[in-house]
């Protein structure tokens, strides 16, 4: 820092000052103000001067907090006196530490990402913010995330410019690192699809997407895709685009797939189970009641994890479609039994 700083910065200096010193209960007066300054900043201004700095902040448009009263000087003449400001803040204190706890609790963000996000959101508080968590973590899971979040911003404009996009799939080798899938051949595996939405479901980001010889829905894990190219010579028309979505979603807690096929899944399960799905979930597209103690319902899921969940809950879920999803649940099923015989 300079020796002295040059007057043109006062501005700059007293803005900095709300910033880290000030929220609704930590409010300073003009002469607090310039104490700071003398002190932290080595710089002087008189009263008349921070007070007309603050008045051009709020010109400028920032949302400056004040009290304002009118007395009377010593000199006869009525004035009007502004004191304990302080800056509003966007986010409150409690805010910031819900996004943090959220942080905490994912297992979307590796680490190393989750502790400089952290830091961010943390210098949009002032020095009195104690960022504290009662959250306790499981050990950080060690595996590598490649290019999770360049592939994130790669296919959100993908799909708002409704580009289709090629990529490579890979999956975890015994080494712990990602190796790509593989034809038959021994050639690297690409798939070419038309990018539709991002969904979040149980700590991972699927891409929901279309293939162009194909009716049904996809989903492959984001995380597990590598050499993301983008077509940006064809822009599909409104015919070639999937509007169904909104009852995109999953009834399983694990991704047992690293990608697979997205199908309609129409399901009659009990009272108790519903309860449990509309907790997880909130409103269910399509729910039927059968009768007093089941109802039905129809969602878009994995077909390989509607398989899992379906012999997770036994006898609180019947699959009604799709028959080749009823196929394997008893083929499932019959095996399980003979194990116990």
């Amino acid at each position: 820092m300079r020796s002295t700083q040059p007057k043109k910065l006062l501005i700059i200096n007293i803005l900095d000052i709300l910033k880290k010193y000030t929220d609704e209960h930590h409010r300073v007066s003009q002469k607090e103000i310039a104490d700071i300054l003398q002190k932290k900043y080595n710089m002087s201004a008189d009263r008349r001067a921070i007070k007309r700095n603050l008045m051009m902040l709020l010109d400028f448009g920032y949302d400056l907090r004040y009290t304002k009263i009118h007395r009377v000087n010593s000199k006869g003449v009525q004035e009007t006196v502004y004191y304990d400001w302080y800056l509003k803040r966007d986010f409150s204190d409690l805010e910031l530490k819900l996004m943090i706890d959220g942080l905490l609790i994912s297992n979307k963000v590796p680490a190393d990402t989750r502790s400089t996000i952290i830091a961010k959101i943390k210098t949009l508080s002032n020095r009195y913010f104690r960022a504290a968590t009662h959250i306790c973590t499981p050990r950080e899971n060690t595996l590598p995330v490649n290019q999770l979040f360049n592939n994130l911003e790669l296919l959100d404009r993908s799909i708002q410019l409704g580009h289709p996009v090629s990529f490579c799939c890979n999956t975890y080798g015994t080494d712990y690192k990602l190796q790509p899938v593989l034809h038959s051949d021994g050639s690297v595996q690409r798939l070419y699809v038309i990018p539709h939405t991002i969904a979040a479901v149980a700590g991972k980001y699927l891409l929901i997407c279309s293939q162009p010889d194909y009716d049904n829905l996809f989903s492959y894990r984001i995380d597990l895709m590598s050499d993301i190219m983008v077509d940006e010579s064809f822009v599909p028309t409104k015919a070639d685009k999937l509007y169904m979505l909104q009852s995109v979603c999953s009834l399983t807690d694990t991704i047992l797939p690293l990608e697979g096929e997205l199908i309609h899944l129409q399901v009659r399960v009990t009272k108790h189970l519903l309860n449990e799905l509309a907790e997880r979930y909130g409103v269910l597209p399509a729910v039927r009641p059968v009768d007093k103690e089941r109802s039905e319902l129809s969602v878009v899921v994995n077909a390989n994890a509607a398989v899992s969940w379906a012999l997770k809950h036994g006898n609180d879920v019947e699959v009604l479609q799709p028959e080749s999803l009823r196929a394997q649940i008893r083929d499932a099923a019959d095996q399980i039994r003979q194990r116990y015989q």
